[in-house]
């Protein structure tokens, strides 16, 4: 893949606007970005050269700071929603 940064300026504005107020850090909304694009945990670890559990954790904060408490709701199905 290529540069992260340069891709997500690709993002739509509407979806960067719905995304900035959440306040999420640069690794997450690089996580959001890539998760969007339908990669996998295992996936972006190896992107971001970080380990699937570090992933793991930002899913956790990311739902937690997109106030998905509903346990069957799905990361990847909101995110996509949000366009």
């Amino acid at each position: 893949m290529k540069n992260i940064d340069q891709e997500m300026k690709n993002l739509s504005d509407s979806f960067i606007a719905k995304i900035e107020k959440f306040k999420l850090t640069t690794a997450e909304k690089k996580i959001v970005f890539l998760l969007k694009q339908n990669f996998v945990s295992k996936e972006i670890a190896d992107i971001l050269c970080i380990s699937t559990e570090t992933i793991s954790t930002y899913r956790k904060k990311i739902r937690n700071k997109l106030r998905l408490t509903n346990k069957n709701k799905n990361l990847v199905s909101f995110i996509k929603s949000m366009e």
